[in-house]
């Protein structure tokens, strides 16, 4: 009886490692993967350059945090200037997705920036002027 209880025991320890091991895994390696994706596909995917110097994402909790963002100007635009070309930047830009919500189809993110530095330019005549974003606290889709 014993042999069979030390056998369970090793077992239990062994599938619980496991799974902690998986868990910290996950979460140490999503955010570069992210990052690389996010940087090298971009251009593709919204038009623009991305950069950042690092990213946190938790999947668990729903939390995001991108360090020292940069968005750049469509190279498309006719006015486009090569020195001057930063359409966003922020020092540090977090969201927090409320991941429980998701199971009663309503989605809501709460965004925060830091040091924020934006400006738009009006393809028309070329003219670059600041603009301000405002974002509701939360997004709700039905």
């Amino acid at each position: 009886m014993k042999i069979a209880d030390t056998r369970l025991k090793k077992i239990v320890i062994i599938v619980i490692c496991s799974i902690i091991l998986t868990v910290v895994l996950v979460i140490s390696l999503l955010s570069p993967i992210a990052k690389h994706l996010i940087e090298k596909y971009s251009v593709k995917y919204s038009g623009r350059q991305i950069t950042m110097d690092w990213i946190y994402i938790n999947p668990f909790t729903g939390y995001v945090h991108i360090s020292n963002l940069k968005i750049y100007e469509s190279k498309k635009l006719p006015s486009f200037k090569e020195g001057d070309s930063i359409f966003f930047s922020a020092k540090g830009v977090s969201a927090n997705f409320a991941m429980l919500k998701l199971l009663s189809k309503t989605i809501e993110i709460r965004f925060e920036a830091r040091s924020v530095k934006n400006r738009a330019i009006n393809p028309r005549n070329g003219i670059k002027r600041p603009i301000l974003i405002f974002l509701k606290d939360s997004l709700e889709i039905l």
